[in-house]
């Protein structure tokens, strides 16, 4: 598939856990195993979180996302539901 994004846990998105958006150019689905691969630059986006890298594999039957190489990661603490800044989260 080209132009691939990967939507999880919309059903499970709760005030601590945001849906988890992974953004790629090219991917490999295996439907019969619910596994998305790909070899190509991703970008994955939690929340306020963002990672990026090249190379991904989602397990979407165990939860488990592995980045290959070249990976850099911003992680953000979580934002309680009605916050609308870290700020705000704080108080």
């Amino acid at each position: 598939a080209e132009d691939v994004t990967l939507t999880l846990g919309l059903g499970l998105a709760t005030a601590t856990a945001a849906p988890l958006r992974a953004d790629t150019d090219y991917a490999v689905v295996l439907p019969d195993r619910d596994i998305v691969r790909t070899d190509w630059p991703v970008t994955i986006v939690q929340g306020g979180s963002r990672l990026t890298g090249v190379g991904m594999e989602i397990d979407n039957r165990t939860r488990q996302l592995q980045v290959n190489s070249q990976v850099r990661a911003v992680v953000l603490p979580p934002t309680p539901a009605g916050a609308t800044s870290r700020e705000g989260a704080a108080r």
